[in-house]
C-alpha cells in the first residue's frame, strides 16, 4: 500500500488465476464494465480483438476509461499467460510528468487544465454513449495536480475553430513529453503478475507482440479509489 500510494502503481507477483478475482474483491467491489459479456460483473479476459487493448498492436501511453464519467479507480493488470514475443509493458508517473510539463511549458500547461474536451465511446451492444467533458490536467483546490485524463483515441477536441490551432499545439507538446522513455518503467509480465496502479495518476502502455511465436492471455478489473484511500487511513488510525 505504501508503494502504490508513494509510487501510483506496484507489480506484485505469483497470484493464481483462481484466485484473482477473490484477490481483487478484497480491496472492494469489481467495477462493473462493458468489456465483459452481458452478465459478467468480475474480471475480464483481454484476450480476444474487442478493444484495441486486446489486439497485438502497440498501445502508447494512456489512462483507462477516460470516457467514463467518473474513472477514478484502481486498475488491475494481471497476466495468465505470455509466450509471444513481445509485449513488453510500462508505465509512467503522470503527475511527474505533468509537473515537468507544468515548468517547461506553463502557457501549454494552464491551456490543458483550462479547456475541457470530451472523451467519447460508443458502446452499440449495451445501447451505451459515454460523453464526459473534462480537463486532460486536473488540479486541486490548492493548484495541486490530481489527475490526468489522457487517452488519444477516445479525445475529441469538439472545441471552436479558432481555438483549435493552439490547443493542438499544447496537445502535442505534452504527448512528447508522455511519449519520452526517460519517464517509462519498462517490464515484461510473467504467469501470475498482477499491476496494480492509480488509473488516475499511472499512464501504461505496451509494446506490439507476436502471437504467432506464442499466446499472451491478459485479464483487466477495476476498483473504485475510495476503498483503497478508506483502507490506508484506516490502517494509520486503528493500525
Amino acid at each position: 500500500m505504501n508503494q502504490l500510494f508513494r509510487l501510483g502503481f506496484v507489480l506484485l507477483s505469483n497470484i493464481a488465476s483462481e484466485n484473482l478475482d477473490a484477490f481483487v474483491a478484497s480491496f472492494g467491489p469489481i467495477r462493473s464494465n462493458e468489456y465483459g459479456s452481458s452478465n459478467h460483473h468480475g474480471v475480464v479476459h483481454l484476450d480476444v480483438a474487442q478493444d484495441v487493448a486486446g489486439s497485438t498492436y502497440d498501445l502508447p501511453a494512456h489512462t483507462d476509461l477516460t470516457f467514463w464519467y467518473g474513472h477514478r479507480v484502481a486498475a488491475f493488470i494481471h497476466c495468465l499467460q505470455h509466450e509471444a514475443s513481445g509485449g513488453d509493458t510500462f508505465v509512467l508517473d503522470g503527475y511527474r510528468v505533468a509537473n515537468d510539463f507544468r515548468q517547461n511549458h506553463p502557457d501549454d500547461f494552464r491551456l490543458l487544465v483550462e479547456t475541457p474536451v470530451q472523451f467519447c465511446r460508443v458502446q452499440h451492444s449495451h445501447k451505451y454513449f459515454f460523453r464526459p467533458t473534462r480537463t486532460i490536467i486536473e488540479l486541486d483546490w490548492n493548484g495541486k495536480i490530481e489527475a490526468v485524463r489522457f487517452s488519444h483515441k477516445n479525445f475529441y477536441p469538439n472545441l471552436p475553430f479558432d481555438k483549435l490551432e493552439r490547443f493542438y499545439e499544447a496537445y502535442r507538446n505534452f504527448t512528447g513529453y508522455v511519449n519520452n522513455p526517460k519517464y517509462q518503467y519498462r517490464f515484461h509480465f510473467q504467469p501470475g503478475d498482477c499491476l496494480l496502479m492509480q488509473n488516475f495518476r499511472v499512464l501504461h502502455g505496451r509494446t506490439a507482440f507476436d502471437l504467432s511465436s506464442g499466446n499472451r492471455k491478459i485479464k483487466v478489473g477495476y476498483v473504485e479509489w475510495d476503498y483503497f484511500l478508506a483502507s490506508y487511513f484506516y490502517k494509520q488510525e486503528f493500525g
